[in-house]
């Protein structure tokens, strides 16, 4: 089976993929790899921080499909780039 990823829907809109973030980063996820210093918080985009968030909330469950899905994307191809690496 093909490693996924879980990142934000490229037609999902900036407001959207900023509640994703409010919501799976108050509580549900630790989202301190996209706060200032962090390893993922460059580039500073809402739409890489969602992608942040939304795979790891996907991850945590596992890479169950159902954990991807409205604004998120599920992919075959790493999302990492720089010093932020995806699980």
């Amino acid at each position: 089976m093909a490693k996924t990823w879980c990142i934000a829907n490229p037609l999902a809109s900036p407001a959207a993929l900023q509640r994703d973030i409010d919501s799976l980063c108050n509580g549900i996820v630790d989202c301190s790899s996209i706060q200032p210093e962090g390893s993922c918080y460059n580039p500073n985009t809402v739409a890489d921080h969602a992608s942040v968030a939304l795979n790891l909330n996907y991850k945590n469950h596992q890479s169950q499909q159902q954990f991807c899905t409205g604004d998120g994307f599920i992919t075959v191809s790493n999302p990492s780039h720089g010093s932020c690496v995806f699980p």
